[in-house]
């Protein structure tokens, strides 16, 4: 409940059963309005900005694709965005974030996925 800032944001996932994309959104003030750590089943983690209707990629990593039970992480500090994937940073981007807002999980695919764990905390003096 409530909206968030700057933030550190994490879930333990079990995607053995799911194929698509899996992410952790934050900043969301709309479908249309969020920012977001994004990892296909197939790979390619990537930080998005969603803006108006627009997609704005601020930044690419890479890393093996992620199966079985993960953890993502994302955190925003200022205008840096950081996604990681079982503890190791595959993404890092720079840009707005966007107003403060909410917080929670993107998925996008086919399948059934376990949710373990989701947090969210804040972070000051970063």
């Amino acid at each position: 409940p409530g909206t968030w800032g700057d933030l550190a944001i994490e879930a333990r996932l079990d995607l053995s059963d799911f194929e698509g994309v899996a992410g952790l959104g934050h900043h969301v003030g709309s479908p249309d309005e969020a920012a977001l750590f994004l990892v296909s089943t197939t790979g390619d983690p990537r930080l998005v900005r969603r803006s108006s209707g627009t997609e704005k990629t601020l930044g690419t990593g890479s890393g093996p694709a992620p199966r079985g039970v993960v953890q993502l992480r994302a955190t925003c500090a200022g205008n840096h965005l950081k996604g990681y994937v079982d503890g190791a940073m595959v993404v890092h981007g720079h840009g707005s974030s966007g107003d403060a807002g909410r917080a929670g999980l993107f998925l996008q695919g086919r399948g059934t996925v376990r949710v373990l764990s989701l947090s969210v905390e804040p972070m000051t003096g970063h």
